[in-house]
């Protein structure tokens, strides 16, 4: 493809079937993020908080995402403890203010 580099080239664009497969990207990009090899820019919750010491998750839904420090991709996490999820690339780190919706309520609404 071309648009990794030797860093990141080891994160693959993939679907998550099952909890055991989101650990072991979970526990490879933690491992990444500690050795400074990327960088977490967005996290629905800390990396160390996904799972409970019986290794069950914590919540349903997770998004995390990472930048590579060598050649600036970020790939985005996103899973559903019920449906599965997927590893993807994204063009832009996530910022929920590009989302008018959650500020609806907020401002004198009509």
């Amino acid at each position: 493809m071309g648009l990794y580099c030797d860093t990141c080239k080891i994160i693959p664009e993939a679907e998550i079937p099952d909890k055991a497969n989101y650990f072991i990207a979970m526990k490879t990009l933690t491992a990444m993020v500690n050795a400074g090899d990327l960088e977490l820019v967005y996290a629905s919750c800390p990396l160390e908080n996904i799972f409970d010491e019986k290794q069950q998750f914590r919540a349903q839904k997770y998004f995390h995402q990472v930048r590579c420090k060598n050649c600036g991709m970020i790939f985005g996490v996103f899973y559903n403890a019920k449906a599965g999820g997927q590893i993807k690339i994204n063009s832009k780190v996530f910022d929920p203010d590009d989302y008018a919706f959650l500020d609806k309520g907020k401002e004198g609404e009509e």
